[in-house]
């Protein structure tokens, strides 16, 4: 009926994960790694109204606020609220602690709730100073508090207190037992009401502490700078390898905080010689000259990695040893100073910086390193502006890898300006390049500020810049008209060997920054095209193949093999370019495995992907595992490991091995919840995905376990982004809902399932593209109406889902009018399940008017649902008492399936068709008709083999009736021993899981083949798979939670009915007696509601009437007799139809062997039973 899906977010690789380097003329470079392929958002919640105080302040708000709220919260605190829930909360506990039985379980609930609230206000005192100042909460509070007084006044109204005198306490006690349901649901959605409050304070706190931590973090490290600039030399720090950093020339240290260790003095200790460099520099600019204003400066905090020593404070010593060597030689005679030289000093000291994440000091050095260079400029122009151009693409680099894109632009606008000057005076190859460059760069910073337009434009002015100025006299062809469109003439590749490695490299990632702005403007077809010619040019320009080379083409290997790009290359090739990747990667890991694991990781990433597109599942499964092997090496990025582990989950649950999936799964949620905070929604939605694996491994209590967890967390997320997480929210209700189901807990799936209807039905109107998950929601909430037991329930959430879908198919009629006859179909077979049959029958002959209508437009679909109606309707009127009008219906079934049979959905129900038709035939006496119409169900079943286990078995049955009402017992027990062994088979029990029904199967092969062994004159054993067909039909109770007993009951019936006439057959009257008994009840009960089980209660009255004269108790006899005459004298005239054929039927009855041979061994002579009336 519907399909459960994991929810994944499949992002773009970064393209802050490309890489540059810098200007050769500088003899630097600098790698530059982003982050991985997945960026996650992280949000903290508002902490306004923060307060430190220890004492407890009562909530305030502004004086003009004079709303009813407003008004409540500046006179009540949260002491105040909370004593009044507690003392509701007991209130209400007593006023279920003396009551009759039939109420003992809402004084459980009333205990509940007293005990949670407890708890909530044993936690509220605990983090007072979080909580006391939240709106947010105390409108909880408050609304929790009216919830509370309503409940409390409704049952006092319907049970009130207890009076003195007899009479009055039995009307009390009468009362109670008359609202015991209403006043325990009442109550029970107080209790689910109060423990969502107290989930919510929970996980608002929790937010609110975690922000705070990160705020005391901050304010820690600057408290931990400041004291370090106020060192005392009266207090010194004992251990030797901090006085080793901070030096015996400075001041030690006076006061040290407990936050403070040994890496924070360290990295304290460096910024205080930056900061005397930079003090330094600031005296000598007299000397110097004026230093540019222009604000590079930058605080901000890339997210890059980069390479280090193998051992970090080995590295750091160094680089501290470089700061006092720049510091003397300032202290020198400025007049000995080399500016050059201070140039490359500064250039060197802000990558080791660059290197130790000291963000705010290389952009500080980077600053000097460009003043400088500014300085050499005013002297020496023609020879240092390539300098400066280089040095403003190296600041614009790094405003790009911190992600200040605004002054990234600023800086590399600059730079194009000075170079697009220099193409003029200067014509070295090397200058010119530069500005091929420098647009590139541009390029990808309006890349990134989502300028595709303009991010073009300057990527193919980079791409001319190599193509028309530095090798415009190599091309071949020498059309230059549109050179930013790919070529795959190797020749013009090959032409590129006369010019250095850099610029080859550098016109290959042109190429590739052309590919993603020509995918920013959605052309992947030519973003495709300009990727394969940068690495045509790579793999055959005749390069020395270093490292970096090598890196280059595994990237463009690795972006050709994405998803993606799925659409354009064919998954087989890109399956052979991930591949290719892998293998450059490997190699480059058995050199470096520390700087190249990510991007290996990337590429198996990828080849997993793609095998799984290709439904390679076992070898997928093989690289997932591979990929999240690889990711525990990755120290600083584990998030990427638990979506290495998230996609391996996934691998196993395609494969349907879920409990595996859900192992796998609890390990990522793992990583997921030491390595983020509660504001990443990944956390949530890691929960989500456990608790559909848990549902397919068909560990339903743990599944809402996992489930109610995610909506804590995406209610939290909520808080601050609630139209991004609503629907997280609602999606989560829904599966909530259906595995609350799956655990027979009906009445929380009400709940749940309903709120998720309405958070969808607002959502809608908002954002049409929730209407799948606003349809599945739908599909939950009929399960739920057509499992439960409670009739009112079932029905009212019936109706909901019928109004609700009515709503979809106004406004959605093309994609929603199959939802609303699904609906209709729904109410349907709940109005039929409680014996409804008149509203039935109008309910399903409103989705068959429209789907006639319809029919005509030859959809399979509409073709399909049309079948359903018809086979639904036709059981109705069969219950009506209409058999030849269900005749009819299946028929015209019939013919609407033979004309669309290629379908396997429709050939399934034409199956079931046949075979009902056949069983119809029994019934009317049209037995020869019967059995021709057996044989083509059988015929057509068999074609379908197993894919169709169920049809099968019930066509094996009808062919098994048909046989034995033609006198032919034995070919019977040959079909119905054929259709028991199926019901042992895995595909039937596969089947089951999909239509509970199937389970029903088991019991019904038993009763016949009982009833046949009797036909043959071996009573023992008929009795024993009487026995066992019994047996069958009550095991089933309770156990399969969409399988509810008023499904199983008749085929309950039918079994006890089989096992009477067997107990009497072997001797045991006194038994059979008791259990037909029962089972006349039973149809005296239904037949005022349904009239064709009246040829059931017949045959119940008839056996019952032999057996009463049987064991001499005539006086009965005559009156089960006087019954059934009755019975027979009202349809004679209510329905003449049904009459005759319960007059046909029972003449057949004594015509089957097992009968006249029970008749025979009773020798019943008084005649009370002879004539039939």
């Amino acid at each position: 009926m519907f399909h459960l899906e994991e929810k994944w977010e499949d992002v773009e690789p970064s393209k802050r994960g490309m890489t540059y380097s810098l200007p050769v003329t500088l003899s630097l470079v600098v790698t530059v790694t982003g982050a991985s392929a997945e960026k996650v958002m992280f949000e903290l919640p508002s902490d306004k109204g923060f307060s430190g105080n220890a004492r407890k302040p009562s909530l305030k708000i502004h004086q003009n606020m004079a709303d009813p709220l407003s008004i409540t919260l500046a006179t009540i605190t949260l002491a105040t609220a909370l004593k009044d829930v507690i003392e509701l909360a007991h209130m209400i506990e007593e006023s279920f602690a003396k009551v009759a039985q039939n109420m003992r379980d809402i004084h459980i609930l009333a205990t509940e709730i007293s005990a949670t609230v407890g708890e909530l206000k044993e936690f509220c005192e605990e983090h007072y100073d979080i909580l006391s100042d939240a709106k947010d909460m105390s409108v909880a509070l408050l609304d929790l508090i009216m919830n509370m007084k309503t409940v409390y006044n409704r049952c006092c109204q319907m049970v009130p207190p207890a009076p003195e005198k007899k009479l009055r306490k039995l009307k009390f006690a009468f009362s109670g037992w008359k609202n015991s349901n209403k006043i325990e649901s009442e109550v029970r959605d107080l209790r689910n009401h109060v423990n969502k409050c107290h989930s919510r304070f929970m996980m608002f706190a929790i937010m609110r502490i975690e922000k705070r931590l990160i705020v005391m973090g901050d304010r820690n490290i600057n408290n931990s700078i400041n004291s370090c600039k106020e060192f005392s030399t009266e207090h010194r720090v004992p251990n030797e390898n901090l006085i080793a950093f901070v030096g015996y020339n400075q001041r030690t240290l006076c006061k040290l905080p407990p936050d403070v260790t040994a890496e924070l003095i360290s990295d304290t200790y460096l910024r205080l010689q930056i900061d005397a460099i930079n003090h330094s520099l600031a005296g000598l600019s007299s000397c110097l000259t004026e230093v540019s204003s222009e604000p590079y400066l930058c605080s901000h905090e890339p997210a890059v990695l980069a390479d280090l020593s193998s051992d970090r404070n080995v590295f750091k010593q160094g680089v501290i040893s470089q700061t006092l060597e720049i510091q003397a030689c300032l202290r020198s005679d400025s007049s000995t100073l080399s500016i050059r030289a201070g140039t490359r000093s500064m250039i060197d000291l802000s990558f080791r910086l660059y290197s130790l994440d000291m963000y705010d000091e290389t952009a500080s050095m980077g600053l000097c390193a460009l003043n400088l260079c500014q300085t050499l400029v005013k002297t020496t122009p023609t020879e240092y502006l390539p300098h400066l151009v280089c040095g403003l693409q190296r600041l614009s680099y790094l405003y790009i890898s911190i992600e200040d894109d605004k002054k990234a632009k600023v800086s590399i606008e600059e730079a194009i300006s000075i170079s697009r000057h220099l193409q003029m005076s200067l014509g070295s190859q090397e200058v010119k390049s530069q500005l091929g460059e420098a647009l590139r760069t541009l390029a990808y910073v309006l890349d990134l500020e989502g300028d595709y337009a303009m991010s073009l434009e300057a990527a193919q002015e980079s791409v001319r810049a190599y193509e028309e100025v530095v090798i415009q006299d190599h091309i071949l062809n020498g059309d230059t008209s549109t050179p930013f469109h790919p070529s795959s003439n190797k020749d013009q590749s090959q032409t590129l060997s006369t010019f250095s490695d850099k610029t080859i490299c550098d016109y290959s990632k042109a190429l590739q920054q052309l590919s993603f702005s020509l995918q920013g403007i959605k052309q992947p077809e030519d973003a495709v095209q300009a990727d394969m010619k940068a690495l045509n040019i790579l793999l055959h320009s005749r390069l020395f193949f270093t490292d970096s080379v090598e890196v280059d083409i595994a990237a463009l290997l690795y972006r050709l093999s994405h998803q993606q790009f799925h659409a354009i290359i064919k998954l087989e090739q890109a399956l052979v370019y991930s591949q290719q990747a892998i293998d450059i990667y490997q190699s480059l890991c058995e050199k470096d495995k520390q700087k190249h694991v990510v991007s290996l990781c990337h590429a198996l990433y990828e080849k997993a992907n793609t095998l799984g597109k290709l439904e390679q599942y076992d070898e997928a499964l093989a690289i997932w595992k591979e990929t999240s092997d690889l990711a525990k090496d990755i120290i600083d990025d584990q998030v990427f490991r638990a979506d290495a582990l998230n996609r391996l989950s996934s691998s196993y649950h395609k494969l349907k091995r879920h409990d595996e999936a859900a192992t796998i799964r609890t390990e990522s949620l793992m990583i997921y919840q030491t390595a983020l905070t509660s504001t990443s929604d990944k956390i949530a939605r890691g929960y989500y995905n456990l608790g559909v694996d848990l549902h397919f491994a068909g560990r339903f209590l743990e599944a809402i376990e996992a489930l109610q967890v995610a909506i804590e967390r995406y209610r939290a997320l909520a808080f601050n982004n609630p139209d991004r997480y609503t629907k997280n929210i609602a999606e989560t209700l829904t599966q909530l809902a259906l595995n609350l189901v799956y655990s027979n807990r009906h009445e929380e799936a009400f709940n749940d399932g309903y709120e998720s209807l309405k958070l969808h039905a607002i959502m809608i109107d908002k954002n049409p593209s929730v209407m799948p998950e606003y349809i599945i929601a739908l599909r939950v909430n009929f399960l739920v109406a057509e499992t439960a037991e409670s009739e009112y329930k079932c029905l009212e959430r019936a109706h909901h889902g019928l109004v609700y879908s009515r709503g979809l198919a106004k406004r959605f009629p093309e994609e929603c009018n199959l939802l609303l006859m699904d609906a209709l179909l729904s109410q349907t077979d709940v109005f039929y399940r409680f014996d409804r049959l008149s509203e039935a029958s109008t309910t399903i002959k409103e989705a068959l008017c429209w789907l006639e209508r319809n029919l005509s437009q030859n959809s399979k679909e509409v073709a399909e649902q049309y079948m359903h109606c018809l086979i639904a309707y036709s059981s109705i009127v069969h219950n009506q008492g209409y058999t030849r009008k269900r005749s009819e219906l299946l028929e015209k079934s019939i013919e609407v399936g033979k004309s669309h049979s290629s379908c396997p959905h429709i050939t399934d129900l034409l199956i079931e068709s046949v075979h009902r038709r056949a069983e119809t035939l029994g019934w009317m006496g049209l037995y020869a008709e019967a059995v021709k119409a057996s044989v083509e169900c059988e015929i057509l079943a068999r074609q379908n083999g197993l894919r169709n286990i169920v049809g099968l078995i019930g066509c094996l049955c009808v062919c098994c009736i048909a046989s034995r009402d033609i006198g032919k017992p034995a070919k019977a027990i040959i079909f119905i021993e054929e259709a028991l062994k199926l019901c042992h088979t895995d595909e039937l029990e596969e089947a089951a899981k999909k239509k509970s029904m199937a389970y029903l199967l088991e019991s019904k092969c038993l009763y016949n083949l009982s009833e046949c062994l009797a036909d043959i004159g071996q009573e023992p054993d008929a009795l024993v798979h009487a026995k066992t067909s019994l047996d069958a039909t009550l095991k089933l109770r309770n156990k399969h939670p969409t399988l509810p007993w008023s499904e199983i009951e008749p085929s309950y019936i039918e079994a006890l009915h089989t096992l009477s006439m067997r107990l009497a057959a072997n001797d045991d009257l006194r038994g059979a007696l008791e259990t037909i008994v029962e089972i006349r009840n039973y149809y005296e009960k239904c037949v005022k509601h349904m009239s064709g089980v009246s040829i059931s209660l017949a045959h119940a009255l008839y056996a019952e009437g032999i057996l009463y004269c049987a064991v001499g108790r005539h006086d009965e006899g005559i009156a089960t007799r006087t019954k059934w005459q009755e019975l027979q004298s009202h349809l004679d005239i209510t329905l003449p139809e049904l009459a005759a054929q319960t007059r046909l039927q029972m003449a057949k009855e004594k015509t089957y062997p097992s009968m006249i041979a029970l008749l025979a061994k009773l020798n019943i002579r008084c005649g009370h039973q002879q004539e039939v009336p």
